[in-house]
């Protein structure tokens, strides 16, 4: 990292957490590789630190690169106070809440050099000055303290914590913050982005004793939380005690935690209730009761007796229904929509065109008149904005329709903390949609809410699991409870290449049909050869941006550097489809620009103002620090904190792409994604298309993917749970 002696000459962008974009005079030279404009003794600095015009900072960093030069990144500051009268003075006045010019000098006057010592000795003695009352002391202190505290939390934690979390600490333990990272450094491990490797790492700093109790305790958690975002819900307890073990000894020349030791803490976490288990396996005790919860809610549904509706009755009715739309069901349809009708819990699934939307529709109706029930009694919903959205559409927007987030009232927060008010639904039936998305989490709140309702499940299991913990629809399908799989296809009469080529996927089929029609295969060798071929699709086209809504590139892969992935996709595509101009508006955050016109996706669920994680815009203004995206059904302002939670949409990775539908989907298959390439991922790319999909790629890696059907195992005890309930009821 590179030091500077700076003073700030202008702010360009400041917010209340004290991150700050300013450009300042260095006493120093910069390097004549990193000048902007040939400017010796200008920076442009970006970091965390108190945006003060009169202190001169000693900044800590490293350049970034960026369209218009180079930024300095503020790692660590520290704040060079000139001890004369006029320095101290202004230093008060321009960095401490409840100082003017007039009280600093005042002060100043009454304490002089010593003023410092009295702040952080003796506070109680400012009421000597003329001018500051007692609760002007308390803001006084405290706002002297944050700034304080706030750097010597940065210098204490060196490069191990990023300057924002910096902010999370001080947030968190306030004045403790300190004594905190010094003497109990895995408490840090409590701040969501804090990990126990960052916390270890500060302790190791301190040389903090390596088999301390508490170093032993966070690792058992961590290992358990790495497991949730590896999809696991709970651990088997010897593979628990192991994955701990090498956590703990890894970098040290010796074993420095024993199996006894870690087996010790394990008990003393069981005795807290801070871990739970049984059969062998071991829970943080959300996800444990979560598991149990649900089993418990599909088990009473299951059991439940519902409105003795003669089968006579049911098929009159059915019938009547497909006179009145004009459809015809296939038997296995008609038995699904009797499972629904007879039901209280029941999962219809089925690939692409195989009729899903079909008997929604039938069975809604049907269930209206056998048990005289009004469109307000329906409620439809889905893990996605954009699956809600369809299921409107499907049903002529007769019944209420939401994402599962918004029904329930649940916000990115209780996501984050496991804590949350569950609003009870009211509608008497509830049907899901696209439910191999949900995890464990938001299925136990799912179920916890609808415990007066029938709920529904609609899906296909052959998708991608959930992104969050848990294989629910997969541990569903393998219990005894009412369930139909709809295998006919219907779609455009059972003449698309994309449901006919899904259908032979699912089956390891490797023959698929290719034509000009809908399913295309175009041949490159490399990532290379296929970034360059779907660049040259969209290359001299002026497109609307309904035409870029109808056409999604869908990646296996996101990461960074991967020329086919969808990071470069979208960086390459920004300057072939939205290239800069003098007349359209920019913002840089982080690595990535957003100009007006852009294409963006949601990474978050705002459920606030009904914006869902996945949903697709386009930026329609950039300017004063804020970006307006306009989603098509509403338009969101985001201001540049706010900014993370967006990206660039003209590529997105097929993980992301749940729960939605385009037009045209157009998917880079290459033998470098090998470690990607998996039948369920490239089937859930090609369903994601209604109309026609360009593989671009080669037939082997096509048959890498087809071939690979193995799916990491997922420790749950869901079915189990299921099962032995059903069987001793």
């Amino acid at each position: 990292m590179t030091k500077f002696r700076v003073k700030l000459d202008k702010i360009r962008y400041k917010n209340d957490q004290l991150f700050t974009i300013a450009v300042a005079h260095s006493d120093e030279e910069v390097p004549e590789k990193y000048r902007n404009k040939g400017l010796i003794h200008q920076l442009t600095l970006k970091g965390y630190f108190p945006p003060n015009m009169s202190t001169k900072y000693l900044v800590n960093g490293d350049f970034e690169k960026n369209k218009y030069g180079f930024t300095f990144l503020v790692k660590q500051y520290e704040e060079i106070i000139d001890m004369t009268e006029n320095g101290i003075c202004n230093y008060l006045s321009s960095s401490i809440d409840g100082i003017g010019p007039t009280i600093a000098k005042r002060i100043y006057q009454k304490f002089g050099n010593s003023v410092f010592d009295i702040f952080d000795n003796s506070p109680e003695r400012l009421s000597e000055v003329k001018g500051i009352t007692a609760k002007g002391i308390e803001k006084i202190i405290e706002s002297y303290k944050s700034t304080k505290i706030l750097r010597d939390i940065m210098l204490l934690s060196g490069d191990a914590i990023s300057p924002k979390l910096c902010g999370k600490i001080y947030k968190k333990f306030g004045n403790r913050s300190v004594e905190i990272i010094k003497t109990q450094p895995y408490l840090l491990c409590e701040i969501n982005g804090i990990s126990f490797i960052t916390a270890d790492k500060i302790a190791r700093g301190i040389n903090l004793a390596p088999d301390d109790s508490e170093r032993i305790k966070q690792g058992i958690l961590f290992v358990l939380k790495e497991a949730e975002n590896q999809g696991h819900v709970c651990l088997p307890q010897k593979e628990l005690v192991m994955r701990t073990l090498s956590l703990l000894n890894n970098g040290f020349e010796s074993q420095v935690v024993s199996v006894p030791k870690i087996i010790k803490i394990v008990n003393t976490l069981a005795m807290s209730g801070c871990l739970l288990g049984d059969n062998g396996f071991a829970y943080l005790k959300a996800n444990y009761f979560d598991e149990k919860d649900i089993a418990k809610a599909i088990v009473r549904k299951c059991k439940e007796s519902t409105d003795r509706l003669s089968l006579e009755n049911i098929e009159k009715v059915i019938s009547e229904q497909e006179e009145k739309s004009g459809i015809k069901l296939h038997d296995q349809q008609r038995e699904a929509v009797r499972r629904m009708v007879q039901n209280r819990f029941c999962i219809i699934t089925g690939g692409p065109g195989t009729g899903k939307s079909t008997i929604l529709q039938i069975a809604i109706e049907t269930l209206k008149v056998l048990k005289k029930l009004k469109d307000e009694d329906f409620l439809l919903v889905a893990p996605t904005g954009k699956a809600a959205r369809r299921m409107a559409e499907t049903t002529n927007h007769k019944f209420e329709s939401s994402t599962i987030h918004s029904a329930l009232h649940l916000f990115e927060k209780d996501e984050e903390t496991s804590e949350c008010d569950i609003c009870t639904i009211t509608q008497k039936y509830v049907f899901c949609d696209e439910a191999s998305m949900i995890d464990n989490w938001l299925f136990a709140r799912l179920m916890s809410a609808t415990e007066r309702s029938a709920v529904i499940l609609l899906g296909d299991p052959e998708q991608l699991p959930s992104v969050g913990a848990g294989n629910v629809l997969a541990d569903l399908l393998k219990c005894d409870i009412p369930k139909v799989k709809l295998t006919k296809i219907y779609r455009q009469e059972g003449t698309s290449s994309i449901a006919i080529n899904a259908q032979k996927i699912r089956y390891g089929d490797f023959l698929l049909e290719y034509n000009k029609k809908d399913f295309q295969l175009r041949y490159a060798d490399s990532e290379e050869e296929a970034a360059n071929l779907i660049y040259s699709m969209f290359k001299g086209k002026s497109l609307t941006q309904e035409a870029l809504n109808e056409i999604q590139i869908l990646s296996p892969m996101k990461k960074k550097g991967r020329l086919a992935g969808s990071t470069e996709l979208n960086n390459g595509l920004q300057e072939i489809l939205n290239p800069y101009s003098p007349y359209k508006n920019e913002i840089k955050s982080g690595s990535t620009i957003f100009r007006t016109g852009d294409k963006v996706i949601q990474l978050k669920n705002r459920n606030e103002i009904d914006i869902s994680n996945g949903d697709t815009g386009f930026i329609v203004s950039v300017a004063d620090g804020n970006v307006v995206v306009d989603f098509g059904f509403s338009k969101v302002t985001y201001d540049k904190s706010e900014l993370d939670q967006l990206a660039l949409g003209y590529a997105l990775s097929i993980h992301k792409s749940q729960g939605s539908e385009y037009k045209t989907v157009i998917i880079p298959v290459v033998t470098s994604f090998y470690i990607m390439l998996t039948r369920n991922l490239i089937y859930t790319g090609i369903t994601r298309a209604k109309q026609n999909v360009i593989l671009v790629g080669d037939k082997k890696a096509i048959s890498i993917a087809i071939s690979n059907n193995k799916q990491a195992e997922r420790y749950t005890q869901l079915a189990a749970r299921i099962k032995e309930q059903l069987n001793n009821e």
